[in-house]
């Protein structure tokens, strides 16, 4: 078992790898440390340039604070981007959509959850639009 850090009051974090598309993607698991957990959980999904960080952490404070309110919640990094594999050149709104429908379902899969919402920053909040309709 990959181990799980407390980040803040009510919040503990692991890191976890997936595939999607042939490369391992990178991310992180942000779940309530309390035993009620939200039948939902939520991935988290950054732009273009960026990594599962987003500017100025935003997406580290948005995962969090869902996760200490009770919904587990999954932040990755996107082919090519961060610390997945892939390349950077190679990955199109297609990829990252690819992407984001096997982090819900990797989030499914981790908490037993039964149902998953996106929020993204410019071009994840695209691929959130797209990719809810295939959670």
């Amino acid at each position: 078992m990959r181990r799980e850090v407390t980040v803040v009051p009510g919040v503990r974090e692991r890191a976890v790898r997936f595939p999607s598309g042939g490369a391992s993607l990178a991310g992180i698991l942000s779940l309530p440390e309390t035993e009620r957990v939200s039948a939902r959980g939520a991935v988290v999904l950054h732009g273009w340039g960026t990594y599962r960080a987003g500017p100025h952490d935003i997406l580290v404070k948005l995962s969090r604070e869902l996760a200490r309110r009770g919904v587990p919640v999954l932040r990755f990094d996107f082919r090519g981007r961060g610390e997945s594999g892939g390349s950077f050149f190679e990955t199109d709104l297609d990829a990252m959509l690819d992407d984001a429908s096997r982090a819900s379902e990797v989030l499914k899969e981790l908490t037993h959850v039964e149902a998953v919402g996106a929020a993204g920053l410019c071009s994840g909040a695209n691929v959130a639009l797209g990719a809810a309709a295939h959670f």
